[in-house]
């Protein structure tokens, strides 16, 4: 009996593809990640992501859905649990052995699923000079390494971390270069995504206000330190925003 029903599994996976490559995927993910801020389920959230993240790693001929994954996932941590809280975060939720054991072996897995996609998909490298993102790639390169050469401030240190985080770029950028399709609406896909992005922050902010706010409250700056979204603070919050406002124009 249980072998009859195993046929099933492809048609189950073309349909879930087809869904996570359609149009709709940005915002089905957009609702999840302001439901599970607003309702506190952060680990739920870190798990249903990692799922998506997972299968479009093994399954997805294009790389592209996990752009919205990337770009909403610092938000799904939730006001409640936020480690941005000195006298609640780190003394809590993500303090908690479990929550750290279990976020440990998400990433194991999202590691492993890139490595056994670069195996199953073996893209190429034969055309890489005709991408013209790498020259703005190798000039970013010194700006890492070089950054605040000649002040007091350079230190080995700095160094170490720019090779590093050269080192991360580089390998992002060639996975994604061989594993992102060339399609006219990328740049469409991508302005949906930033907006949706742009709206998620305004509305969680919005759920700050809900949360702790209380009427009569000056909006100083000891109200400012209280809003934190996603572990990012009021100000990067506002900045997301508008690196997201030429995106609403297009």
């Amino acid at each position: 009996m249980f072998f009859n029903f195993f046929p099933l599994k492809d048609i189950i996976i073309s349909k879930i593809k087809g869904f996570i490559d359609s149009k709709y995927f940005p915002l089905f993910i957009f609702c999840l990640t302001l439901l599970i801020h607003c309702l506190a389920l952060d680990l739920l959230g870190w798990i249903l992501l990692v799922v998506f993240a997972t299968f479009i790693n093994l399954f997805s001929d294009d790389l592209r859905p996990l752009l919205p994954l990337a770009t909403f996932m610092p938000f799904v941590v939730s006001s409640q649990n936020t480690p941005g809280y000195a006298k609640e975060g780190w003394a809590g939720y993500y303090a908690n052995d479990t929550v750290i054991t279990t976020l440990f072996v998400l990433g194991i897995i999202v590691v492993i699923s890139f490595i056994l996609r670069l195996v199953i998909y073996k893209g190429t490298f034969s055309n890489i000079n005709q991408s013209k993102l790498i020259i703005g790639f190798l000039l970013l390169i010194p700006c890492y390494l070089l950054a605040g050469l000649f002040t007091k401030y350079y230190e080995i240190n700095n160094l170490i971390l720019g090779g590093i985080m050269v080192g991360c770029h580089t390998v992002f950028y060639f996975f994604v270069y061989i594993s992102l399709k060339p399609r006219e609406d990328n740049f469409e896909y991508l302005a949906n995504v930033m907006v949706l992005g742009g709206i998620l922050i305004a509305l969680e902010i919005a759920f700050v206000y809900l949360l702790k706010y209380e009427v009569g409250t000056a909006l100083t700056g000891a109200w400012k330190n209280e809003i934190i979204i996603g572990s990012i603070p009021s100000n990067p919050a506002g900045g997301y925003i508008a690196f997201t406002l030429p995106y609403f124009f297009y």
